[in-house]
């Protein structure tokens, strides 16, 4: 019971603001019950017209039965299809709020809880879980038929129940009899069902991962150049292969069980009609009993299926409702984003100091440490370069400083106080511009300001970040300027080069006014040496007084800050300038020498 009213719970709060969908959601009830009024009735009525007709040929017709009877037949048929005629609008204008509402909630919870929890397979696919079927549960509970289901057909099972004993308690016992065997059937699918969606998730997240490559402008050029589209398809194929073997065996097994249940169900409907027959015969009962019997049998076997599979469906979704309890469960690591107007809010005077004391992580499911008793400070106003080669380390320490990880051993303290208790400076303070960064389906203008959606931004402002790493002349070129809708889907817009996505990207993050730090971690992956060259000046040059820190395997502009840090194996192993670096010989001589050609021609 506890999960009924959890899922009413959260229906009901969706709700509770919107008038209409209330409304809308009483009357889906109230014709919903009606349904089962009318089709508890039906097997009386029915009774009823038989027993007036067969009066005809007697010599005392009583026409007040066959009234009755069509009367009944005719109110039943009409509120039947009234029903069906009314409600599917209302049903689809509630279960879309509540699913709205809902799925807003999970959604926000989302942008809340750690990273590091999207890299545990056991805490993902609760996420997956929850994310994809919670809301569809709690819409369907309040709006749908599962819990009107259940109340109405209690009802007219007990009705039913009562006036089959009136015939005969024999009767009676016998077709409730037949109808045990599903409460069995019913325990066993709400099990199944469950474990029918786990068990396939694996595969099928597998099946789409290869399928979404044949839509992704950026796999597709290499599939086709390789000649791949037949191996895509076929591990395609292989992973839906099985989750359809899976999902045929499933469905076997459920048909077996609902061709056991409803044939022991008619098999002691069969003998409870001879019995009536029998007593028919005998003259203890009318003609009307054997319609009476007959048509009760047929709702007490619709009746139990539909309560059993109602059941069936709760039982289901308590499943669910336990993973949407462990999804809530997950501690925040977010901050409530500031609500106050931006035009009050005033930019920090306080430095900002980033220190590592002995942090050490491993990632979840690896013996090997990313990051080992690191040790580093990073001081208000600094350049600082962090070097080293694939899988040293860098992109960890970068997710580490902005508490997308938390250190396993060691602390992270901003500006001398611990990085937990200083998530909201940290935020607010911190720019990084990833690796992978996003590529959003709107237009320049919204793509920048997405920096910090609370500011206002003037035109000229924009326009400067724009100028400060060249994608100013790919707006300008572009028919509505800033305005222009960009992306693979845009309508009536262009699509951007990967290169400027990246420069789009980079002016984000240079537009962040509260900014005192700006990481840029690989960001410049699409551009060739000159280029990147070109927009580390420009960055520089934009960032004077400000923090900036440059992760990168790549060197052409790291000469120029104030300190280079070199990673290996997830260790500092060497901290300077470049020319004391460089007089060293160490890993990082090797690797400047190594890449000192790239940048000959614009160095020139």
């Amino acid at each position: 019971m506890k999960y009924i009213f959890s899922v009413l719970k959260d229906g009901i709060n969706a709700i509770k603001k919107q008038k209409s969908v209330r409304g809308a959601v009483i009357v889906l009830w109230v014709a919903n019950l009606s349904y089962y009024v009318m089709n508890m009735l039906s097997p009386l009525i029915q009774s009823a017209l038989l027993d007036g007709a067969t009066t005809l040929f007697s010599n005392m017709p009583n026409y007040g039965l066959i009234f009755i009877g069509c009367a009944g037949i005719l109110v039943i048929n009409t509120v039947t299809g009234l029903r069906f005629i009314k409600t599917n609008y209302l049903h689809q204008k509630a279960s879309d709020e509540i699913y709205i509402a809902i799925q807003s909630k999970i959604y926000d919870k989302l942008c809340k809880i750690p990273y590091s929890s999207f890299s545990s397979p056991k805490i993902y696919e609760t996420i997956s879980l929850v994310s994809d079927r919670y809301a569809s549960y709690c819409s369907d509970y309040l709006v749908g038929q599962t819990l009107t289901s259940i109340v109405g057909t209690i009802i007219s099972f007990v009705f039913t129940s009562i006036v089959l004993i009136n015939v005969s308690p024999v009767v009676a016992i016998i077709m409730i009899c037949g109808n045990l065997f599903g409460v069995f059937k019913t325990w066993l699918e709400s099990r199944l069902n469950y474990y029918t969606v786990v068990d396939k998730m694996k595969d099928r997240r597998y099946a789409e991962s290869y399928s979404s490559t044949l839509f992704d402008k950026n796999t597709v050029k290499e599939i086709k150049t390789y000649n791949l589209t037949d191996y895509i398809c076929r591990k395609w194929y292989k992973y839906t292969a099985r989750v359809n073997r899976k999902t045929i065996g499933y469905n076997i097994l459920f048909m077996l069980l609902d061709f056991v249940t409803y044939f022991t169900a008619n098999l002691f409907t069969v003998a409870a009609l001879i019995l009536t027959s029998r007593m028919i015969l005998e003259g203890s009962l009318g003609i009307g009993a054997f319609a009476l019997v007959y048509s009760s049998s047929g709702a007490l076997i619709d009746k139990s299926g539909s309560l059993l599979n109602s059941i069936r469906d709760l039982k289901s979704a308590s499943y669910f409702v336990k993973k949407y309890n462990e999804f809530n469960a997950i501690p925040d690591i977010e901050p409530e984003h500031e609500k106050s107007p931006s035009a009050k809010r005033e930019r920090s005077v306080d430095p900002l100091q980033i220190k590592f004391k002995d942090v050490s992580f491993t990632y979840e499911g690896s013996e090997q440490k990313a990051i080992c008793n690191l040790n580093l400070t990073i001081n208000q106003g600094e350049k600082v370069a962090i070097v080293g080669e694939n899988g040293c380390g860098k992109s960890t320490l970068v997710a580490l400083l902005n508490r997308l990880y938390a250190p396993d051993e060691g602390e992270i303290l901003i500006s001398g106080l611990p990085q937990n208790e200083q998530l909201p400076k940290l935020r607010r303070e911190v720019t990084t511009i990833f690796q992978d960064f996003g590529c959003y389906e709107t237009t320049f203008r919204e793509n920048i300001v997405m920096a910090d959606k609370s500011r206002e931004y003037s035109d000229n402002y924009l326009w400067k970040c724009a100028h400060q790493t060249g994608i100013d002349t790919r707006i300008m070129q572009s028919k509505d300027g800033m305005d222009t809708p960009i992306g693979p889907y845009a309508q009536g817009g262009i699509n951007l080069s990967g290169g400027e996505w990246q420069k789009l990207a980079i002016t984000r993050g240079l537009a962040r006014k509260d900014s005192k730090m700006l990481i840029m971690d690989e960001p410049n992956a699409s551009l060739d040496p000159i280029s990147e060259a070109e927009i580390y000046k420009r960055v520089f040059d934009a960032m004077q007084g400000e923090t900036l820190v440059l992760i990168t395997h790549r060197l052409g502009a790291v000469k120029y800050v104030d300190r280079i840090i070199v990673m290996d194996h997830g260790e500092i192993v060497e901290d300077g300038t470049h020319d004391a670096l460089m007089k060293a010989g160490g890993k990082y001589s090797k690797m400047y020498t190594s890449q000192a050609k790239w940048y000959e021609q614009s160095n020139t």
